[in-house]
């Protein structure tokens, strides 16, 4: 029985300095001192129901702020080339200006009407700035189909990697957790009789005890990407 309180209490004090070491880490991209309380940790959210990914890429597709960003690069392209195919017909100006004298001694008050016809004559220009606008265009819409490829496949890696956390936090939920259950009854039940000796007893708990952490480590890391998810899609799953 020393020795299973010795282990308990190495394990605590394990547990206590591995707890510091996560709120340091957690200070540090705040700027906030080492003394500073963090408030307590609470539970990880529930994992959404499985979706494919076709549907988180439409959802990201209309929502992703990266993709919207590209998106308005297209359509300022798209009115930058309007504008520049508007040269191609001409351009009228009016203006009317009043000639209020300061005095009658100068002259009597009159007004000036001016017309101005913009014709354009120079076509090569003209076409060189319609070639360069389409050219932007093009080079805008590849941006955004990149940006898609791009989703796309940040978003395949990130459910995929979603995916096997889930399911190996289900593996060690329903099996392998109930296994290391059931060692640690049979140890005990046989420690009590006599039948296994107290090493025995003190492995299927350490073994239980790693099962735990097992699954701890997976759900951690299914709520990671699953965050990674809904920031590339924009949105909540």
């Amino acid at each position: 029985m020393r020795s299973s309180a010795w282990w308990c209490t190495a394990t605590a004090s394990a547990s206590c300095r591995s707890r510091m070491r996560c709120a340091s880490r957690a200070r540090a991209p705040a700027s906030r001192s080492i003394w500073s309380p963090l408030a307590e940790p609470v539970r990880l959210m529930a994992p959404p129901n499985s979706r494919s990914l076709a549907q988180i890429y439409t959802q990201a597709r209309e929502i992703s702020p990266d993709l919207s960003r590209e998106r308005l690069g297209v359509s300022a392209a798209e009115k930058s080339r309007d504008l520049v195919h508007l040269n191609r017909y001409p351009d009228f100006g009016l203006a009317l200006t009043n000639n209020r004298p300061r005095s009658d001694m100068i002259g009597p008050e009159t007004w000036d009407l001016m017309v101005e016809v913009n014709i354009p004559l120079q076509q090569s220009s003209r076409r060189a700035q319609e070639r360069e606008a389409s050219y932007r265009l093009d080079a805008a819409r590849q941006r955004v189909a990149a940006a898609e490829a791009r989703l796309n496949g940040r978003l395949g890696e990130a459910l995929a990697g979603f995916n096997a956390s889930v399911d190996k936090a289900r593996l060690l939920r329903d099996t392998l957790l109930p296994q290391a259950r059931a060692t640690l009854d049979s140890a005990q039940a046989g420690y009590e009789s006599g039948r296994v000796n107290f090493n025995t007893l003190i492995e299927a708990e350490r073994q239980i005890l790693r099962t735990r952490l097992a699954l701890l480590d997976a759900e951690v890391e299914a709520s990671v990407r699953q965050a990674e998810l809904e920031q590339l899609a924009g949105a909540p799953l």
